[in-house]
């Protein structure tokens, strides 16, 4: 399976501290288009897995989470390097995480986004617990993307939504808008939206809302 791993010699790094006690965790990127990115993540700096594949490949995504979950890595990396020209795409993918998390009895378990529940404790099961997450999260996001657009309402709101983020271009219009971006953060499943023109209207958003972010930060600093 390493062979699907988008890590590799050609775009390694050596982390610059220890690495060695960090537990992995696991973020999957699910495209419009049915693609299916996943990620094992050591820490916001560092990843040692990266593939895409498509959501129909069942048998190819366990076997890939299966070994993302020995966490024998060959080589270390970040997003940036591993994806190459993808990275910008795929960040613009839907995504969910499953990472480690206590639970009530006091076991440390692996536990899902995608359906908010613990995954067990029975290491033979996580990896097609996990396809299951998969097939699971793109389908209840997707239907909550038809009931949204079940007219042109919400065509028109993230028009005006749209408007209002370019209106003003001063750092502090950020402050602002943070209620707004909280709005469209919370409506990430408009990215597996299957009509074009929505999608790319949503990411607009996205994107003026993140060029506020950033000149805010940059006068603040």
């Amino acid at each position: 399976m390493k062979k699907f791993n988008l890590v590799d010699k050609s775009n390694c790094i050596n982390p610059n501290y220890d690495i060695s006690e960090k537990e992995i965790s696991i973020n999957i990127y699910v495209s419009h288009e049915r693609e299916v990115c996943i990620v094992g993540t050591i820490d916001n700096n560092y990843i040692g897995w990266a593939s895409i594949t498509r959501f129909e490949d069942r048998e190819k995504n366990m076997a890939i989470l299966k070994e993302i979950l020995r966490g024998k890595f060959d080589f270390i990396s970040n997003l940036y390097n591993a994806l190459g020209s993808r990275y910008d795409e795929v960040l613009n993918w839907h995504r969910f995480s499953i990472y480690r998390k206590l639970h009530p009895d006091g076991k440390n378990l692996y536990y899902s986004q995608a359906s908010n529940v613990y995954l067990g404790d029975e290491e033979k099961y996580l990896a097609k617990f996990m396809v299951g997450e998969i097939s699971s999260f793109y389908s209840k996001e997707l239907l909550k993307c038809e009931f949204r657009l079940l007219n042109d309402s919400y065509l028109r709101i993230l028009k005006g939504y749209l408007e209002l983020l370019k209106r003003d271009e001063s750092y502090d219009y950020y402050v602002e808008m943070k209620p707004l971006i909280g709005i469209l953060e919370n409506e990430s499943y408009l990215k597996l939206c299957p009509d074009d023109g929505i999608r790319k209207l949503y990411l607009a958003c996205l994107g003026e809302a993140s060029g506020l972010y950033n000149r805010y930060m940059s006068a603040v600093r």
